[in-house]
Order: structure tokens, then C-alpha cells, then sequence
């Protein structure tokens, strides 16, 4: 069987299927014995829950490649495949960063926010739907796409306000409330891609393919991590909402406010904050910043299965970051 990682194809043989049998085990075995705390060894090397789960995770999402590089088994060179793999993890990351940074907005403002897969996915849909439209009526490819970006941001911005009134306002279960997005979304996406593409006389609309690449000069020629620097636009915008988001949360007045409305939202209005209307806002802006994804999804994914298994990864991802963070 050849197996590729970001373009460099190698043979999967033997050593490397029980080499990921290997590797689960001793992640089982990793996380049992963290939570049974078994004897001083787990005391000294897994103290700090967090950090444990970390560097296990990243250890065992590292080590296939690393020992298909070490033992030989690639077929082109060590640093090409090393290369390439930085390269690819950061571009298939990019979904998950802003989904988590969607969530984490939302988390902390109070609001808890499942309904970011249903966000994703009719940003995805009409996203890529707007795009193709703008490409029939002529428009160039790339002006299309950037069009296609904006209908899937007001699309989010639309299923996050029908959360939060539905959660803010309301006083819905706010798990009810996503969950409700989320079929909403599966099923409209659903049935307008059937009405759309698959019926008698559907539209043809051509996919205006995917945003140009951005090649940083020197830095994308540097071994190893050039790739980094040679991404999509929204690659570096997630990359870059991460520090943007650090520095709201813990450097402004606003997110000293979000974090307020979050975690006593009754001592916050008694110092005359309005809890409604930041909790309102940051659910914005988690909208906002879920539905861009969809430049980077839907010129490559049915509509079908555009989302399917990014929404829990997404959710864990940001529930976990928000109780490393309350916990120190």
C-alpha cells in the first residue's frame, strides 16, 4: 500500500503498521497511567494533567513519520517528507484553530457554542454557492472566491445570531440550541444540494477553485519550515487570530469584560457592564470567525461530508483550552 503525507508518497510495509500499533499501546498505556497515578513515576512526568496530554499528543501524532523517515521507508529524501509534513499539518490545522478560536470567544463570554459545525457547514454551502455564481455572471476566479468569503461570513454571522437569540434571549439550553443549528444546517445544506445539483434540469455552477497561495520571499526557500511560509491567506489569518486572540482576552478592556460576563456575570453587572450585549457580541464574532473556512473547504470537499468529524474535534479542542486556562 503507498501512503502520502503532503505530496511525498512512500510504501506502507509491515514495520510501519505494527509501528502504529506500537504507538497506540503506548498511548493507551500513557493515559492510564496518568489517571490511575501509578506509583512516582507518573508523579514526576505527569503532574500537570494539561501538559501531560500535550506532549502525549504530540509525541504520538509525531512519531509515524519520524520513524518512517528514520528507518528508510520513504521514497523520496528525509527532509523533503519533514518538510512537507510541517507544511501539510499547518494547512489541515486551520479548520480546527478557528473553530477553537470561534468557540473560545463564545466559552468565555458564558455562551456554550456546539452549533460551530452547523456554522461551518451552511458558510461552507453558500459560500461555495455564491462563489460559483459570481464566477458565471464572469466575474475572475479569485474576485469570486473573495465575494464567496463574504456570503459565508454573513452566513455565520446569521446562524450565530440565531444562537444567541435563541440561548441569550430566549434562555434555551444553549446544548438544545446548537444542536438545533447543527440539524438545521445538515438538513437545508442537504436538500438545497439535491434541489440544486442532482434534479432534472439543476444548475450547473462551476467551483471557482481555491484562494492563491501566498509565497513569502527568503523564508519560503528556508529547509524544513520554508513551507510554512508558502499557505493560503487564511492559513496566516488563523495563525495570526491566535496572538490577536491572546491579546484580546488577557490585554484589553474587552476581554476583561468577556471574561467578567463569563464567569459572574452578576458581579459584572453591577459594575455597570452589560452582560446581554458582550455576550451577544462575542458570539458574533465566533460566527465570524468559524465561516471564512469555507474558502478553504468547500473547493475540495462534497457538501455532504464538508464537515463531518471537524465539529467535535473542534468542540474538545476548545473546551480543552478553556479549562487549561482557568486551571493555570
Amino acid at each position: 500500500m503507498r501512503l502520502g503525507i503532503g505530496g511525498c508518497v512512500f510504501q506502507k510495509r509491515g514495520v510501519f503498521v505494527i509501528l502504529d500499533q506500537i504507538v497506540e499501546a503506548v498511548g493507551d498505556f500513557a493515559l492510564t497511567l496518568r489517571d490511575r497515578s501509578v506509583g512516582p513515576v507518573s508523579q514526576l512526568f505527569l503532574k500537570r494533567e494539561g501538559a501531560s496530554d500535550t506532549i502525549i499528543a504530540v509525541l504520538l501524532t509525531s512519531l509515524p513519520p519520524l520513524i518512517t523517515v528514520l528507518i528508510g521507508q520513504a521514497s523520496t529524501s528525509p527532509t523533503d517528507i519533514i518538510a512537507s509534513f510541517i507544511a501539510t499539518t499547518l494547512t489541515f490545522a486551520t479548520p480546527l484553530t478557528l473553530g477553537a478560536l470561534s468557540g473560545i470567544y463564545c466559552e468565555r463570554s458564558g455562551v456554550v457554542n456546539i452549533a460551530i459545525e452547523g456554522m461551518m457547514l451552511g458558510a461552507c454551502f453558500f459560500g461555495f454557492i455564491a462563489a460559483g455564481w459570481f464566477k458565471s455572471q464572469g466575474l475572475p476566479d479569485q474576485a469570486a472566491l473573495w465575494l464567496g468569503v463574504g456570503v459565508s461570513i454573513l452566513t455565520g454571522l446569521l446562524l450565530a445570531l440565531l444562537h444567541g437569540v435563541l440561548s441569550i434571549r430566549f434562555k434555551v439550553n444553549q446544548i438544545i440550541s446548537g444542536t438545533v443549528i447543527n440539524i438545521l444546517a445538515v438538513g437545508l445544506t442537504g436538500y438545497l444540494n439535491r434541489q440544486l445539483f442532482f434534479q432534472a434540469g439543476a444548475t450547473q455552477l462551476k467551483s471557482a477553485g481555491t484562494l492563491t497561495r501566498i509565497r513569502i520571499p527568503i523564508l519560503a526557500d528556508v529547509p524544513l519550515i520554508g513551507g510554512i511560509f508558502d499557505q493560503q491567506p487564511l492559513t496566516y489569518v488563523g495563525i495570526i487570530l491566535v496572538f490577536v486572540t491572546h491579546f484580546v482576552l488577557f490585554k484589553t478592556v474587552w476581554g476583561l469584560r468577556t471574561r467578567a460576563v463569563g464567569e459572574h456575570p452578576r458581579a459584572a453587572d453591577t459594575v455597570g457592564i452589560n452582560v446581554y450585549k458582550m455576550r451577544y457580541a462575542n458570539v458574533l464574532i465566533g460566527g465570524v470567525i468559524a465561516a471564512p473556512i469555507a474558502a478553504k473547504l468547500s473547493g475540495r470537499l462534497s457538501t455532504k461530508k464538508l464537515m463531518v468529524g471537524v465539529g467535535i474535534t473542534i468542540i474538545v479542542l476548545s473546551l480543552r483550552t478553556l479549562y487549561m486556562s482557568l486551571t493555570g
